[in-house]
């Protein structure tokens, strides 16, 4: 018992600690998602479905190696015929991504930028979910280990390309500070003021101004001193 326990918590930790890395990734685009809150609606479909898509490639190959459907003489055909599978199941599920989002009112240029993003990750998730199994086989480690594996190789894949698709896409462009507000600064009110006017709430804007005069208050009265 306690060397299932040990195994099996081991494995989980490891990619807890392997998963936590994402945050590194939406800490490098914080900015450019605060202007485009859309992505970030739609981050957990993307990454879902690229965990979804590479799960259901993994449980087949699993089931395939269990029951003697693939083997050693087949095995090129069959990745190659998941490639195949991974290409059609992408383009399909792109077009129901890209009518989600133009139908609840986001623009063409949004429907886009996520599409390409949704196509990318669930080509590679059927990829990596049908190749992680037979690498683990070969390794002599249980293939039954990819299932979670792959969930959490999609989620910081998924978030990485989500961001940098989506920058490239739409092209983003951080506008000019306010007066009294330096590039170098990483305060909370300033990347708050980034992002565009109609997606910002009354009290966060007072928040933002309330400090900008405050600062101008402090130059001042420097000067009268």
């Amino acid at each position: 018992m306690w060397q299932k326990l040990l195994e099996r918590a081991g494995v989980l930790i490891a990619l807890l600690i392997f998963q936590s890395c994402s945050s590194f990734i939406l800490e490098d685009y914080e900015v450019f998602l605060l202007r485009h809150s859309v992505i970030v609606f739609f981050l957990t479909m993307l990454v879902g479905a690229g965990g979804n898509a590479g799960s259901q490639a993994a449980v087949l190959v699993v089931r395939g190696l269990a029951t003697g459907e693939i083997t050693a003489n087949n095995l090129v055909g069959y990745v190659l015929g998941e490639a195949t599978m991974a290409l059609v199941i992408s383009l399909l599920m792109v077009l129901f991504g890209y009518a989600r989002v133009v139908l609840f009112g986001d623009s063409q240029l949004d429907a886009l930028a996520i599409s390409c993003s949704l196509f990318c990750i669930v080509f590679s998730s059927i990829l990596i979910g049908s190749s992680l199994p037979l690498l683990l086989h070969r390794c002599h480690i249980d293939p039954a280990h990819a299932g979670a594996t792959i969930q959490v190789i999609m989620d910081l894949l998924g978030a990485c390309i989500t961001c940098v698709i989506c920058s490239i896409v739409l092209k983003d462009e951080v506008p000019a500070l306010p007066y009294g507000m330096n590039s170098s600064s990483n305060s909370t009110e300033q990347k708050i003021l980034l992002v565009p006017t109609e997606t910002q709430s009354l009290w966060v804007r007072a928040v933002g101004l309330f400090r900008h005069v405050r600062d101008c208050d402090e130059a001042a009265c420097n000067l009268a001193f």
